[in-house]
């Protein structure tokens, strides 16, 4: 957009708005995000960028939208992020990247806007059309998705198309998998791709992400088929530039502890180490980054003349099946760091039940486990080191939550979902009922981060849980029977009778109803 080109209030206005309701970080420069994403290392994966973008800049192919699909862990989140530095300064209208525990990012509802705010951005001959439409429509950003797409991407981009030559810029989704929902993620492919085989958007997509069987459908229907490549990076060998990184990172870690001192020669720690971890990364750059991570924090567990030992010995006494074995292998090796395994498992589990929006950390997720495990979740969290951060209680990588629910993979580290979900509740309702002096809406805004996660979520945790009778007798306990409506009252005492009260009084309704039908004759709850 171009410096010289004036904003009239209303579209001052109407700009800001959209940027209040967009997803920040969904942008690839997005600075709030953690871990922070990070470009493909220097001098890898070259060739798959010459594709790329020679594929962006070729008027003449028939294909407007790649899809780049490959495994968790293959580098298709740092492709991403390089080409969209490589072209911001030239076709890149915007970036979208999913991110399965933010709640921005997780779902559609921000895509079409973000898009919104791009064309208004770099398209200044459209902006007047969504100004326009959004002033006709002061309701479009509660609308349906594909009511949001006609009115913020479609009409302004034909404005745009009508009056400019078709020069393709370039939008990249990043992570499709991580939007909540097969169905989302399939409807945002026949949207986008529709649009595109019928002439009505002048973009060029790249999508990334895993090769799920709904998806391959999506993109291999009649339409939206004969308009998309397919580009698999699990039939593209990465050996050599696997390669290349674990010689740098090894050379890092070198530089970094200064090992010349103790007369170890540049070369440590010797090719057959090297060799060793590229054979067993299979193609996925994720395996190399978390032993060389793994390494890296235990500099004074693992001398440098034990490392090619350690290497080798990585994984014995494990065996593991399937595609994803060697990083099954690993993550095995890392979670059995800590002696304490069903500590580590209901750790894990917590990690992944707990509501996304919620700012973690080991003393309030202590508390909120502390009436079904006795764990010590700092020390647990410290063993898992690189998988997770100590700080924030984050999963690193979408990667391992997959390993975390399936219990062929897990093994003794799976916890059913349903299970934690009953813990949790138990935790929450204790938090509340310790802090029955306040009414809801004080502890919503308790400084006290597992107070304000109790009262929040407390409901959620039971429309997920499967609570066995016993499970139901200890919510009982800690007030569900005598409480459950005097805090519903807390919500219902400032409404009337509308469409919110009958969304709060629903989840109560039916957790009050679940308690009663798990309730077999002759078993009193309250015993």
């Amino acid at each position: 957009m171009a410096a010289s080109v004036m904003l009239s209030d209303l579209e001052v206005a109407v700009i800001s708005r959209i940027r209040a309701l967009s997803a920040f970080d969904a942008q690839y420069n997005g600075s709030r995000r953690y871990p922070p994403r990070s470009k493909c290392h220097p001098g890898t994966r070259m060739d798959i960028l010459d594709t790329i973008s020679n594929w962006v800049h070729d008027k003449s192919s028939q294909y407007q939208i790649m899809w780049l699909q490959g495994d968790p862990g293959s580098g298709k989140s740092a492709i991403a992020y390089s080409l969209a530095h490589l072209e911001s300064d030239k076709s890149l209208l915007g970036t979208f990247f999913f991110s399965h525990d933010d709640p921005c990012c997780n779902n559609e509802r921000c895509l079409f806007i973000n898009i919104a705010l791009y064309i208004t951005r770099r398209l200044h001959q459209s902006r007047g059309v969504i100004t326009s439409n959004i002033v006709n429509d002061l309701f479009i950003f509660l609308r349906s998705t594909r009511e949001q797409f006609q009115k913020l991407v479609i009409e302004p981009m034909q404005v745009f198309s009508d009056t400019n030559p078709p020069d393709r810029f370039l939008l990249i989704i990043d992570g499709l998998d991580e939007c909540r929902g097969d169905e989302i993620q399939e409807s945002i492919v026949m949207l986008l791709g529709d649009a595109i085989s019928s002439g009505q958007l002048p973009l060029r997509i790249l999508f990334t992400s895993q090769p799920s069987p709904h998806l391959m459908a999506a993109f291999s229907s009649p339409a939206i088929g004969k308009v998309t490549r397919s580009l698999d990076l699990g039939s593209i060998n990465a050996s050599d530039d696997i390669r290349l990184f674990v010689k740098d990172e090894f050379s890092r870690i070198y530089k970094k502890f200064d090992l010349s001192k103790d007369h170890y020669p540049v070369s440590w720690p010797g090719n057959d180490v090297i060799e060793e971890l590229v054979s067993r990364s299979s193609g996925l750059f994720l395996y190399p980054s978390i032993v060389l991570q793994y390494i890296a924090g235990r500099r004074s567990d693992i001398p440098p003349a034990e490392l090619p030992r350690f290497i080798r010995a990585w994984n014995e006494g494990y065996e593991c099946e399937g595609p994803f074995a060697e990083l099954d292998l690993l993550y095995h090796t890392i979670l059995s760091r800590h002696s304490d395994t069903s500590g580590t498992a209901a750790v894990l589990a917590a990690m992944d039940a707990i509501h996304y929006e919620w700012h973690r950390t080991s003393q309030s997720l202590q508390a909120l486990l502390s009436p079904s495990y006795s764990y010590d979740v700092s020390s647990i969290i410290a063993t898992m080191r690189p998988l997770a951060n100590r700080d924030t209680l984050h999963i690193l990588h979408p990667s391992v939550y997959e390993f975390v629910r399936d219990p062929l993979r897990a093994r003794r580290f799976y916890v059913p979902s349903g299970k934690m979900h009953v813990d949790l509740t138990t935790g929450c309702l204790s938090i509340i009922m310790e802090h029955g002096n306040q009414s809801l809406r004080q502890r919503l805004e308790d400084p006290l981060l597992e107070v304000k996660y109790a009262a929040n979520n407390w409901i959620y945790h039971i429309m997920h849980s499967e609570p066995t009778v016993e499970s139901l007798r200890q919510w009982y306990h800690v007030g569900l029977k005598r409480r459950i409506w005097e805090l519903a009252a807390d919500w219902y005492i400032p409404f009337s009778v509308n469409p919110a009260e009958i969304a709060i009084a629903w989840p109560l309704s039916v957790a009050w109803y679940r308690a009663k039908r798990f309730s077999p004759h002759g078993v009193a709850l309250s015993s």
